[in-house]
């Protein structure tokens, strides 16, 4: 008994699936983001959480952390996929 494995991608038929599955994953990391982030903006000013743009002149102060929601954006989006 042999088995064959479709290593190519070829014989699946599942591309489009897993497109939409990609753009799926794509769509919800980003709807999080534009959720959570002008939130988390607020509260970090509010609480003091800011730090000085190095790559701006002058000083402008923006929300320091806001990586960490970008990460738990990337996080949900990949559990859709």
């Amino acid at each position: 008994m042999t088995q064959s494995f479709d290593v190519g991608g070829e014989g699946g038929g599942h591309a489009g699936t897993e497109a939409a599955a990609a753009a799926a994953g794509m769509l919800v990391a980003a709807l999080v983001v534009l959720m959570v982030e002008p939130h988390w903006i607020r509260v970090a000013r509010e609480r003091g959480l800011v730090g000085r743009d190095m790559n701006k002149p002058g000083n402008v102060m923006v929300a320091e952390a806001g990586g960490f929601w970008a990460l738990v954006a990337t996080v949900f989006g990949l559990y859709v996929y």
